[in-house]
């Protein structure tokens, strides 16, 4: 880890003024780049994996977009940062999340930042899909920020436009807490509607809902982590029946996509709305 000093107070006013323009100051040094490729072809349940790549500052900064056809039928990847000790070649901490694939250029994007773990980092984006190779950017930079933990987020206003195979992708917000929003969804008789909530950031997440139904014996609600084929034994994050016509749940919102089916099983239609919301 490199050391950046403080400007001493007597330089003369235009040479510090070259110094910050060409170094920045503590803490807004400027980034470097540790890792960049674009247009990174990732055969059908291949993997991307970058190799070694060193870091040199306190924090790191990463952006994955990843884009694949719409005849896709499992449209996730996985993304793993395994930082390494050079000393010792041992991975000795993990930075992972599961994102979704746009079929709308350039793709879905996930932005994460965090304290730098190691001198080495190794990255690697897994394609989930059978059949179907999926295009990838990955940008990795290291800088002298300071950040207490790890944090993902989606880039809400590129992701709002985004289109993901085989799935009605759930309305977003500007806002990077709310992950989902619906308002008065209609669901006939003995009908269901299930979207796609894009990953959290692993912290506390709240699902509050009107189920807009005259019996709320009728509704069930069940909010899973997808894709299934890494979730298939996980019990719902957000199980069963409702208690009443509005209810809140509370949940840790893991960092991957979720999926959210609201089921009519009466005789009568319903409109329901919901918003799911976490810690920022």
């Amino acid at each position: 880890m490199s050391v950046q000093p403080d400007f001493p107070d007597y330089s003369p006013h235009v040479a510090t003024a070259n110094q910050v323009a060409a170094t920045g100051v503590p803490l807004l040094a400027k980034s470097q780049n540790v890792l960049f490729t674009q247009g990174q072809v990732i055969g059908p349940n291949g993997t991307y994996a970058s190799g070694n790549k060193t870091v040199t500052q306190t924090g790191f900064e990463c952006v994955v977009i990843t884009k694949i056809p719409n005849t896709a039928t499992v449209p996730f990847v996985l993304v793993r940062l395994a930082w390494v000790d050079s000393s010792s070649s041992q991975i000795v901490a993990e930075t992972i999340w599961i994102q979704p694939c746009s079929t709308v250029a350039p793709g879905w994007q996930c932005m994460a930042r965090g304290p730098s773990k190691a001198d080495l980092v190794q990255v690697t984006v897994q394609n989930w899909d059978s059949a179907q190779s999926v295009t990838a950017t990955v940008c990795v930079l290291s800088n002298s920020r300071i950040y207490p933990g790890d944090v993902l987020v989606n880039d809400t206003f590129q992701d709002s436009s985004a289109a993901v195979p085989a799935w009605t992708l759930a309305p977003n917000s500007p806002l990077t807490e709310v992950l989902g929003q619906v308002t008065n969804q209609s669901i006939g008789a003995s009908g269901q509607s299930t979207w796609l909530i894009p990953p959290g950031n692993g912290g506390k997440g709240v699902l509050t809902m009107n189920t807009g139904a005259s019996n709320v014996s009728n509704v069930r609600t069940n909010l899973y982590p997808v894709p299934a084929v890494l979730f298939s034994n996980s019990p719902p994050l957000v199980p069963g029946l409702p208690l009443a016509n509005d209810f809140a749940a509370e949940f840790i919102v893991p960092r991957a996509p979720m999926s959210l089916t609201v089921a009519n099983l009466g005789t009568a239609a319903i409109s329901t709305s919901w918003t799911l919301v976490q810690e920022s």
